[in-house]
């Protein structure tokens, strides 16, 4: 790490035989947090997930308000319900109850927990799934046979598949690596004091739930119950719900439902969420030397003018300083322009694109109701939204 060893979680594995630190979806948003911060990047245009990835959106949430202008939980909860922590739990002791997982010592051994594994794997991929996808997909047709045998062989279409499902994730996944990303799942819990309203109070971010009407891994109840919580501390947050059969899968499957859903929400922004707040300003009663010199150092062709407590009375361009030499002006009020055009941070940036191009402007301050500057917006930022979202 960059800024010193990340600490962890200091409960252990020990209830299955392990001594490593169980991990927390919290702790892995602090990894997430650092490479971020590793890259040099302040500020986050928008933290999306679904399912776990869902869960670490709404820890970005809670663990880092500053950080991101939105965020999108897909299919997913603000704390794990006593259902969903037993699926896990019977997933997880499918593989302790393997005799090659010993005590989590199979590396290099040249056995690994496959039985359990895929077990596991199958358990967790009927809660993936919808009653209604299964019946549409498989039905009750047998699987390579005319009748039923009435013994314990595989009869069913859905057997062989979940039997595929098993052994093909065994070959890309680690055993104990499953046994504490569902541990971290279970232990998710974003409430505080038993309140979600609590557990949200600091968010700050625009947010998106997105739920499926048929997951019943994740169902709506827990997405709604998100939004509830996150309008009891009035923050801006709207819900969606994708109509698909494919139940919790849906959020991987359904493009086209999410595609419309996400570029409406990512693409729907407001001044607020673009503009520089980090703003070079300067008074009426500074020199025209000195608003040069603030020009060439901070890289910018627009300084607004500004009164002691902040209020825009002016700003002073390129154009401006061009037009001191020609004159051979040395004060900045001879040159600035003082009939200012503006906007508020609450305007859409479509209506503010228009404006700047009818004005044939490349930049404009942005101040609030008592007309103090707030920050800045220009043509440049919008252009660079606008080719992120084609």
């Amino acid at each position: 790490g960059t800024t010193g060893p990340l600490s962890i979680n200091p409960k252990t594995g020990k209830e299955y035989g392990l001594d490593f630190p169980v991990i927390t979806i919290k702790d892995m948003v602090k990894v997430q947090k650092r490479l971020v911060d590793a890259f040099g990047i302040d500020k986050l245009s928008a933290v999306v997930g679904g399912s776990m990835g869902g869960m670490q959106t709404l820890q970005w949430l809670v663990s880092y308000p500053e950080m991101m202008k939105k965020a999108v939980a897909i299919a997913t909860t603000a704390r794990s319900s006593p259902q969903q922590i037993a699926f896990n739990e019977v997933g997880r002791q499918s593989i302790v109850g393997d005799p090659n997982w010993n005590g989590g010592n199979y590396y290099g051994t040249g056995k690994i927990p496959k039985e359990g594994l895929s077990v596991a794997r199958m358990i967790a991929h009927i809660t993936y799934l919808s009653d209604e996808s299964m019946y549409l997909k498989f039905g009750r047709d047998l699987q390579d046979k005319d009748e039923i045998t009435y013994d314990l062989s595989m009869d069913f279409q859905v057997e062989s598949y979940l039997h595929h499902q098993g052994a093909s994730f065994v070959k890309r996944f680690d055993a104990n690596s499953y046994l504490y990303i569902t541990k971290a799942v279970d232990l998710f819990d974003l409430a505080q004091n038993n309140s979600l309203i609590d557990g949200f109070k600091d968010v700050k971010a625009k947010v998106e739930i997105i739920s499926v009407d048929s997951d019943w891994l994740y169902p709506v109840e827990q997405g709604t119950e998100i939004l509830t919580a996150l309008n009891a501390n009035d923050v801006e947050v709207s819900f969606s719900e994708l109509k698909s059969n494919y139940g919790h899968d849906a959020f991987l499957l359904e493009k086209g439902q999410l595609n419309y859903i996400l570029s409406k929400f990512l693409s729907d922004n407001i001044v607020e969420d673009l503009m520089l707040t980090d703003v070079a300003t300067i008074t009426e009663q500074a020199q025209i030397e000195e608003a040069a010199k603030l020009m060439f150092n901070r890289n910018v062709t627009h300084i607004p003018v500004v009164t002691n407590d902040k209020k825009l009375i002016g700003i002073v361009t390129s154009w401006d300083l061009s037009k001191a030499i020609a004159t051979n002006s040395n004060d900045l009020k001879e040159i600035m322009t003082k009939t200012v055009k503006f906007c508020h941070a609450d305007d859409s940036i479509e209506s503010t694109a228009r404006r700047m191009r009818k004005l044939d402007i490349s930049c404009l301050p942005v101040v609030d109701d008592d007309f103090k500057l707030k920050g800045i917006i220009s043509t440049d930022q919008i252009s660079h939204l606008v080719s992120e979202y084609r």
